[in-house]
Formats: structure tokens, C-alpha cells, sequence
């Protein structure tokens, strides 16, 4: 028994473990944030039933909510307490149960479903690539691309139709480009102008390159259209070689809800706490965290820089 709990707070953490459908709802939260419909829609449960198993969830400090625009999503908190950590050892005993097969599966859909609409959307949507978007200051890009030189292998990921990849590329460094977006490749290949970066079709979360294969990643607003930004980055950290260099710009976090629709953007911005957590969880040191200044065109949004090193193996 955990010594730190009273008798009627385990009482209740474990009366709350206990219910299959709550035990359920927590094993999808497990390293994923997710919306209430999307929950929703994973287990066939209707709304009413979901919001009271969160709120109890909630209540006992299990999970944590976000509200962005319109959605409000949940996940487990990150931090370590007693309580989360009966939950962790819970968790760790519900690959056998009969429901966590099935319910991993529709996990998978929905995250592939997140992953489609993007590319859905960009693929319609060719045009907005040459639109200026909210973040993309060039104060941002020019402290971005501070310190990187010549003759690098650089990856971009989410790379549009290659804008910052042909940049890279003019530089004189080896530059590979990956997208999930058909169309928004195709353009990228189209382009004549310049040298041409390798252009990929892949998701950002599985390009199946081969690791330890790149000297900077780049994730130059591409990181708010990700089905699972954590999983990005974890991606990047795979394909860097030890001592290898990340840099993110991206959306400090918003309530613009607009943008969803105007650029296909599936997360308003990032809380700094997410950004910094994600990162040194992949393995990164991080060398500089900054908060941007808003572009006249789109003065209520903030932007976010993050640059961070892979971690050698004797460190």
C-alpha cells in the first residue's frame, strides 16, 4: 500500500481503476491526447456517458483537459504523484484484456484519420502553401537557421511544396524532403527553380529513413498539422546522428479556431510545458527555447522557436 495516500483517496483511485469502460477510456490516454469525440467515436459510447467518466477521472486528478477553439481534448498528466503512479502500474497489465486489441486498433484509425485530413486538405488546397501563415516571421526563420552551414544533411519534415527545402538546397547542403501531401509534392518536384531536394512522400511520424542519417531536422510549421507531434519529434530524434540538431517553429498555443479551416491546422499552437516535455523526452538537449514576436499580418499569434541537440551516447 502506498503510504502517501489516505485510506479514502485509494479507496477511490481504486474503485475508479476498477470500471472496465474508465480502465478503457485510460488506456487510450496512455501517451496520447486526445478529443472528447474522439473517444467518442474509439469506444461507441455517447457523450453524456464519456463526460461523467472523465469527470470523475478528472476529479481524482487521473487525467487533465485542454480546450482548444472548439475541442476540448484529455490526457494523463506527465508528472509523477502516487496516484499516477498506481495508475501507470495499472495500465501496464491491460495488454491482455480482451477490449485493448480492438480499441488499439481504432486508436490507429483515428490518428491515421488526423493524418488524412491534412493531407486531404493540403491536397485540395495547393495555394495555401504560397500564402504567409501565422509564425513564419522571417525574424523566426532567420534565428532558426542561425549557426546551420553548408555541405549538412538536412531534413525538412511537413515540407509543403519545398520552399525551405530549394533554401537549404541553395546553400549547398544534401537536403531530403518529406510530405504527406501528394499534391504539395508534386508541386515541390514541379519546380525547376534551383537545386532540387530530394522530395519524399511519407507521413512526418514513419518516414522510413534510415536512422542516424541527418545532421538538422527541420519542423518549420509543419508541427501543428501532425497527428501526434510527440511521435514527430521522437521521428527526428531517430533520423539525427548523436550530436545532431533540431529545429521547430512553430504556434505558440491559441484559441484561433479559424485557422483550422484557413490553413488545415489540426493544433492551435503548443504550450511551451508540451514543447520542452516532448522534446527532451525524445532524447534532446535543449540549447534555446524562445517565444516569437506576432507578424503584422496575424498581430494576436505568437510564434515559438526551439532548437535542441541529440544527445551523444556517452552522455
Amino acid at each position: 500500500m502506498d503510504s502517501g495516500l489516505d485510506i479514502e483517496e485509494l479507496t477511490a483511485v481504486y474503485k475508479l481503476l476498477g470500471d472496465e469502460m474508465r480502465l478503457r477510456v485510460l488506456a487510450l490516454l496512455q501517451g496520447n491526447e486526445l478529443a472528447v469525440g474522439e473517444i467518442q467515436k474509439i469506444l461507441g459510447i455517447g457523450q453524456s456517458t464519456l463526460s461523467s467518466q472523465l469527470a470523475l477521472l478528472k476529479e481524482q486528478n487521473l487525467v487533465a483537459s485542454r480546450k482548444e477553439g472548439q475541442k476540448v481534448f484529455y490526457r494523463i498528466p506527465s508528472e509523477n504523484s502516487r496516484k499516477l503512479n498506481l495508475l501507470r502500474a495499472a495500465l501496464e497489465n491491460t495488454a491482455s484484456a480482451k477490449w485493448h486489441a480492438r480499441d488499439r486498433r481504432h486508436l490507429q484509425k483515428t490518428l491515421l484519420e488526423r493524418s488524412e485530413s491534412s493531407r486531404d486538405f493540403f491536397n485540395r488546397q495547393a495555394a495555401v502553401q504560397n500564402l504567409p501563415s501565422p509564425g513564419q516571421t522571417w525574424q523566426a526563420l532567420a534565428h532558426g537557421l542561425m549557426g546551420l552551414l553548408s555541405g549538412r544533411r538536412v531534413l525538412d519534415l511537413g515540407c509543403g511544396s519545398g520552399r525551405l527545402a530549394r533554401r537549404f538546397a541553395a546553400a549547398g547542403n544534401l537536403v531530403t524532403a518529406v510530405d504527406n501531401s501528394e499534391e504539395q509534392i508534386r508541386l515541390a518536384k514541379a519546380d525547376a527553380a534551383g537545386p532540387n531536394p530530394d522530395f519524399i512522400l511519407a507521413s512526418m511520424e514513419a518516414t522510413g529513413l534510415p536512422p542516424d542519417s541527418f545532421d538538422v531536422a527541420l519542423l518549420s510549421q509543419s508541427l501543428h498539422h501532425a497527428a501526434d507531434p510527440a511521435g514527430v519529434i521522437r521521428e527526428a530524434h531517430r533520423l539525427l546522428t548523436p550530436g545532431g540538431r533540431l529545429v521547430i517553429l512553430d504556434l505558440l498555443a491559441h484559441e484561433e479556431d479559424w485557422l483550422r479551416g484557413k490553413f488545415g491546422d489540426f493544433w492551435l499552437g503548443f504550450a511551451e510545458h508540451d514543447l520542452r516535455s516532448w522534446t527532451e523526452a525524445a532524447g534532446f538537449r535543449i540549447t534555446h527555447f524562445e517565444i516569437t514576436p506576432p507578424s503584422p499580418e496575424y498581430p494576436d499569434l505568437e510564434g515559438v522557436l526551439v532548437l535542441g541537440e541529440k544527445k551523444r551516447n556517452d552522455e
